[in-house]
């Protein structure tokens, strides 16, 4: 035996394929056994899970790893991001195995290192009572999984192994399935020709879908709404939620800029969010589930300053379709930004004779992870030596190949110094550089106004898989601002 099934084998007491539980006395020999496992390279305290940069790994990175460490050649060059799309083609049983699959993870994300330390604790009469994974190795472990359960969607007729991974192995490990475990799960289902209500059961249990629908709604102010294919929903005074698109299993719709997605602590509930004009329009039982209550129908989120085009999901079956193809970057999002400058130029340098860019790819940290976006200048707004190069602005097409927290204002401000106009937080220190024609738009609290949309999106239907595209024009004051700078 050699690479990953001697190490399994050193491993394991119960031999790989085997779904039969460990006995008392074979679950205390564990410990023992897992000594002969080669190690992590970035495991704990060595998985203190940062890299020599100090960047933080991400739990795919740490897994990609371990399988280097000890699968062999086959997972020598793992590009970033796509350890599920190599996952897939791993030729080895192990492969399409939960159990196999779970302990390997149980290795990689230091949950047996915690039962390690347990077993210690018990054997020098610590209380081991309510002793559970630490919160990191439980949330390494989480992002593991769902690598897992992606390359098995990928792979094709291994639903089986993603089932018993999701409803037996996680639990057992003391990790809990989150909508994008269930979501790659009921994928793999799906895309094998089978049925998966129990795993669409399941999530909707762990949502608390049921729980909701008992409970006494809180009263909150609106209009009566208006509903109809291709209309609007309408919010509350001020706000218009326009729908572009709709069909029986998700709609897509046009968030203003200004409005929550969902309710946060933050908002108390005293704003109204995007959920609750959902709900007005399409009614409880008209979104789906699996998202927890706050989240009823939201695939995705946008934060509140940005506008644009987002996925409602009506269908339970429908939302996890749609998760899992974001998932696996099988969804294109484009976004319209305006900056100050010109990207990836420095302020105050004029265009050399070796030109600038005008497109690239960004590569760098967002939200503390690896993070990548491609991006283009589509115009730019203002001589660079003239009397307004001071106020030169560009609008920018952005499209993330990531989906970090405010992965685009980070890339333009922080890596490319063309922070979003508006934008006071991701700008390197530097003073506001904003347009006098976009100074009345920017009134209120600093932030509360950002120039980004979300301007279109294509993805395979959920359901029928044909391929579809949505696009979202830009907003009147966006458009508004856009032709008073092409005036000046």
């Amino acid at each position: 035996m050699s690479g990953m099934a001697s190490a399994v084998a050193a491993y394991a007491v119960v031999p790989v394929g085997s779904d039969r539980r460990l006995s008392h006395s074979e679950a205390r020999a564990l410990p023992r056994a897992r000594r002969s496992l080669p190690r992590c390279r970035s495991k704990t305290a060595s998985a203190a899970v940062c890299a020599s940069n100090g960047e933080k790994k991400e739990p795919d990175e740490i897994l990609a790893d371990f399988l280097s460490d000890t699968a062999g050649e086959h997972f020598d060059e793992i590009p970033a991001g796509s350890l599920d799309d190599a996952l897939a083609t791993w030729d080895h049983p192990d492969a399409t195995d939960a159990g196999a699959l779970a302990r390997i993870i149980s290795c990689a994300s230091g949950l047996d290192e915690d039962e390690d330390a347990r077993e210690v604790q018990g054997a020098r009469g610590g209380a081991r009572g309510g002793s559970s994974p630490s919160a990191s190795a439980r949330g390494r472990a989480a992002g593991m999984f769902n690598v897992a359960l992606s390359a098995l969607d990928l792979r094709g007729g291994a639903h089986d192994a993603a089932r018993d991974l999701v409803l037996v192995r996680m639990p057992e490990a003391g990790v809990e399935p989150d909508v994008v475990s269930y979501s790659l799960a009921i994928a793999a289902c799906v895309h094998a020709g089978g049925d998966a209500d129990d795993l669409i059961a399941a999530a909707r249990r762990a949502a608390g879908a049921d729980r909701r629908s008992r409970a006494k709604q809180p009263k909150r102010a609106k209009k009566k709404k208006k509903k109809g294919k291709g209309g609007d929903v309408d919010a509350a005074e001020g706000e218009n939620v326009k729908t572009l698109w709709e069909d029986e299993h998700f709609a897509v719709v046009s968030k203003p800029a200004g409005m929550l997605t969902h309710p946060n602590e933050a908002s108390g509930g005293a704003t109204r969010t995007l959920v609750e004009t959902l709900l007005d329009a399409f009614g409880d039982e008209g979104l789906s589930a699996i998202n927890g209550s706050d989240a009823r129908g939201i695939v995705h989120r946008l934060d509140k300053p940005t506008s644009g085009a987002m996925l409602v999901a009506k269908t339970d079956l429908a939302h996890a379709m749609c998760v899992a193809a974001w998932y696996q970057r099988k969804v294109t999002k484009t976004y319209l930004a305006l900056v100050e400058g010109v990207p990836g130029r420095r302020r105050g340098r004029r265009r050399g004779d070796d030109g600038d860019a005008i497109e690239g790819t960004c590569v760098a940290p967002a939200d503390g992870r690896p993070a990548r976006s491609d991006w283009r200048g589509v115009e730019t707004f203002g001589e660079e030596d003239g009397d307004d190069a001071e106020q030169l602005c560009s609008l920018v097409e952005v499209k993330p190949r990531t989906g970090r927290r405010h992965q685009i204002r980070q890339h333009m401000g922080m890596a490319l110094d063309a922070p979003l106009v508006g934008d006071p937080l991701y700008r390197r220190g530097k003073r506001p550089n904003t347009p006098a024609a976009a100074a009345p738009f920017l009134a209120g609290k600093p932030g509360s106004v950002l120039f980004l949309h979300s301007a279109a999106l294509a993805l395979r239907h959920p359901v029928t898989g044909e391929a579809l595209s949505f696009s979202d024009p830009l907003p009147t004051a966006f458009e508004g601002l856009v032709s008073a700078l092409r005036r000046r």
